[in-house]
């Protein structure tokens, strides 16, 4: 009878044995690999997964992120072009303020055209969605938008400190 216990004893422990390194093998080697999509996913890829969109809202915001694009690389070439056209006019020997206002205020006009590019098609993301899409998409943008306001910030004030480490170390004549 102890004998018959015993082996009961020991084959239910090597069941549950058996069924924990099972479970522990499946989820760090199946489970846990990142697919090939999930490596590729781009930053819009991955708003509309978190946002959990059907597929005639994913057909929707690609169509308008796609017309987002076409408007706003447009406008960047533009901007491009003046504030190549500006570096020029600064390099000249005297350069034209007057030519140098009026390309500053075609800058402004264009950054301008292209915020208002921005909010547009957020609008038109925003139409789209259900009430909790839209809270996590703006959850998501706010914090995008802090990132990148962070990031510019460190970058200029690491830009000054180290323009500012430059001069000082500068030899003087």
């Amino acid at each position: 009878m102890k004998r018959k216990i015993i082996l009961i004893v020991i084959a239910m422990l090597l069941i549950i044995n058996l069924s924990a390194l099972t479970t522990i093998g499946y989820h760090r080697f199946v489970s846990n690999k990142p697919t090939a999509t999930i490596c590729q996913l781009s930053g819009d890829d991955y708003l509309y997964q978190e946002l959990a969109l059907s597929r005639s809202q994913l057909d929707q915001m690609k169509t308008i992120r796609q017309s987002f694009l076409d408007a706003s690389n447009a406008i960047s070439e533009q901007l491009l072009a003046r504030r190549t056209t500006l570096v020029a006019q600064l390099k000249t020997a005297s350069p034209d303020s007057e030519a140098m206002c009026q390309l500053l205020h075609e800058i402004s006009s264009l950054q301008n055209d292209l915020q208002h590019q921005v909010i547009a098609s957020v609008l038109r993301q925003k139409a789209i969605l259900n009430s909790e899409q839209q809270e996590k998409f703006f959850d998501i943008i706010g914090n995008r938008l802090i990132q990148e306001a962070r990031c510019k910030h460190a970058n200029a004030l690491n830009t000054l400190e180290n323009n500012c480490n430059h001069n000082y170390n500068q030899p003087k004549n």
